[in-house]
């Protein structure tokens, strides 16, 4: 970002809006810590929980270290293969924020795609999409992401290695079960937008369609959206953290917070309650941060709140 630039963020609403929010700048700082900690697990974590080399199953299940039985180089315990806990939380939230993030952005390019499409061209097009979203929107959404996650892993050749596509296919599951919001809100955008007298303009000196949208409009139409995706992103982070719980998710092998809770669950009524306690604690803190730093962003790009 240059000089220029960083003056313009500094003197902008949305920085004076975000310098008056203490609940934004605290879940930025939630959000900033627990991505930055997933982003460099492998080397801040006290462990490498996927080293078959390093487990012991002696240290199977310890408690947290301030308990009487917990050690010192184990922090919150271990997971029943000896794994450090809180090396595993590390690790998985970095599947679990690609999975999020991965998902928003897939979902956030077909849906805008389709919604300018559906926008500017209208007619038989535009009822086609917008039906289409009307009979994805009466199921849930994450009986959509099953439905699409089913499909996919049945129509993969029989020797496909299910592992390694089982990341692509949740993130395509949960990405088409979260486009039409998408959609809706850059087709509503779209028809308002196409009657400006710049579109019009551009109409007259002989400018493509194409490049109408994509130059013209879809600036002027990505405000409501990012601030959809900034939301979509804890939604999306809960939806795999769902499917991974319910057995469909990321593998055993490289576990997920969804699958360290499901994992848990199985030793929680023998006491073992920080295998559970533990990643839904780091579930709970990255959703809730994003969607208040979400909340936040909407406030401070609504005209009716200034």
């Amino acid at each position: 970002m240059s000089t220029s630039a960083l003056s313009r963020f500094l003197d902008s609403d949305i920085y004076f809006s975000f310098r008056r929010s203490p609940v934004a700048m605290g879940a930025t700082l939630v959000a900033l810590v627990m991505m930055l900690g997933a982003i460099f697990a492998p080397w801040i974590s006290p462990h490498d929980p996927f080293d078959l080399r390093n487990l012991d199953l002696n240290n199977a299940l310890l408690p947290p270290a301030w308990e009487e039985q917990g050690q010192g180089s184990y922090p919150l315990g271990t997971d029943d293969q000896g794994r450090d806990v809180l090396s595993t939380i590390l690790h998985g939230s970095r599947i679990s924020l690609l999975v999020g993030l991965a998902s928003v952005a897939f979902a956030m390019f077909m849906g805008i795609a389709l919604g300018l499409l559906s926008g500017y061209i209208g007619g038989r097009l535009d009822a086609f999409i917008m039906r289409v979203a009307d009979v994805q929107l009466s199921f849930p959404a994450i009986l959509i992401a099953l439905l699409i996650n089913g499909v996919a892993r049945a129509a993969l050749p029989a020797d496909a290695n299910m592992d390694t596509m089982a990341l692509g296919v949740l993130i395509g599951s949960i990405g088409l079960a979260n486009w039409v919001q998408y959609a809706r809100t850059v087709r509503g955008s779209t028809l308002v937008e196409k009657n400006r007298e710049y579109v019009q303009a551009a109409r007259v000196i002989g400018v493509g369609p194409i490049a109408i949208m994509l130059r013209h409009v879809l600036p002027n139409v990505l405000g409501p959206v990012l601030v959809i995706a900034t939301i979509n992103v804890a939604t999306a982070i809960i939806t795999e953290a769902t499917l991974s719980f319910l057995g469909v998710g990321v593998p055993p092998t490289s576990p997920s917070l969804g699958t360290m809770i499901n994992n848990g669950n199985n030793f929680l009524y023998s006491g073992e309650w920080w295998l559970v306690i533990f990643p839904g604690a780091a579930l709970i803190l990255l959703c809730m941060s994003v969607n208040l730093l979400g909340d936040w962003l909407r406030d401070a790009l609504n005209p009716k709140l200034q």
